[in-house]
């Protein structure tokens, strides 16, 4: 069987008077896989971290925001590769 990182990732759709927060990623994210993209915040679940927890941190570093995480609503996900590596990413989607 071929090798394949696997992560698990926490998205946040945060929203505010009907609107949704996107932010873009920027080319200094060295794991990035979607450099200048649109997308909703998140990121990485550390190991033996809490979801909420690494959620909450993610938000925090990319928008400065504190913020109450609700109830999960979706899952899903994706098999990028970065600097030649497969990645296999499962996602989980938080209100």
């Amino acid at each position: 069987m071929e090798s394949i990182k696997l992560f698990v990732a926490t998205k946040a759709f945060i929203v505010n008077d009907g609107k949704v927060l996107l932010v873009r990623e920027s080319n200094k994210y060295k794991d990035g896989a979607n450099e200048g993209r649109y997308d909703v915040v998140g990121g990485r679940v550390n190991p033996g971290q809490r979801f909420d927890d690494g959620l909450i941190r993610e938000i925090n570093e990319e928008t400065g925001l504190n913020v109450k995480i609700g109830k999960p609503f979706f899952v899903n996900e994706w098999r990028p590769v970065v600097r030649g590596e497969k990645w296999q990413i499962v996602g989980v989607f938080f209100e």
